[in-house]
């Protein structure tokens, strides 16, 4: 990964972890269910959870019954991880670019939400069956593109206004599309090599208790915050201010999403 393009990303999800954790995690428990479900996780399998973050899906799987490894780029977010878990998961900072492990290392290896913020694609992936073991299984998930979230969707016309349509990016490369079409991002796994790849489509939807929390959760996410806490202390709160407004305005505060959850096997 692209050296400034990772440390701007560990940076950030670094600073903000704690919100991360109280505001995000909670909505996101669900899709960890399901990439869990579909891994059917036998006693004792070792399972590397790439892109861990607070280390939901490496809780999730423990629990399940694996020996779990999770690695990070950022120090920060596996510090947060680390006082969340049981000490029996072991957390590494690396990337997922250069993963420090032997080959055949592991019987699965799952990544949340992720694969889109690795900036060479092809080269993860290959890190990835380098170190699954023959029929070893990477379940992912990915955002689709079906879905409604008046809430946020008023908080992002705000945020352009504010951030000149900066597309939460540092520059790096998010591959965010490819993984929203099904097609392609199938047919992307079967060209690295993976076999007998599917694809589950499923819904995540909920109801913010109040407009309170569906401001907070609209800025939640760590590199929006980390953007807006480099403007001006008076923009910045001019800008939360017309995001409640606008979300007030709204008045719908449902939200459902789409997930893509991809399930492939090294041969």
């Amino acid at each position: 990964m692209n050296e400034s393009f990772a440390a701007r990303i560990a940076e950030a999800y670094g600073q903000h972890s704690q919100k991360y954790s109280s505001v995000l995690e909670p909505i996101l428990v669900p899709m960890a269910g399901e990439i869990v479900g579909l891994a059917r996780i036998k006693g004792g399998e070792r399972l590397l959870d790439l892109a861990t973050g607070t280390g939901l899906i490496a809780r999730t799987a423990a629990a399940a019954g694996a020996a779990v490894i999770g690695i990070d780029i950022s120090l920060g977010i596996l510090t947060r991880a680390h006082t969340r878990s049981a000490g029996t998961i072991l957390y590494l900072v690396g990337d997922a670019h250069s993963l420090p492990f032997h080959s055949q290392s592991f019987d699965l290896v799952t990544c949340s939400l992720s694969l889109s913020h690795f900036s060479d694609i092809s080269v993860a992936l290959r890190e990835v069956l380098r170190v699954l073991r023959p029929s070893g299984r990477f379940i992912t998930s990915a955002w689709g593109v079906e879905g409604e979230n008046p809430s946020k969707a008023a908080a992002v016309e705000v945020r352009k206004r504010y951030l000149e349509e900066w597309e939460i990016t540092f520059k790096g490369t998010f591959g965010d599309e490819l993984w929203a079409d099904a097609e392609l991002g199938r047919e992307t796994l079967r060209t690295a090599g993976f076999v007998d790849v599917q694809v589950t489509t499923r819904p995540l939807s909920g109801q913010y208790r109040n407009s309170a929390e569906a401001i907070e959760t609209a800025l939640a996410w760590p590199l929006t915050r980390c953007r807006i806490a480099s403007l001006d202390p008076g923009v910045q709160q001019r800008l939360k201010e017309e995001t409640a407004a606008a979300i007030q305005e709204v008045d719908d505060l449902s939200w459902n999403s789409e997930i893509h959850y991809y399930h492939a096997f090294r041969p």
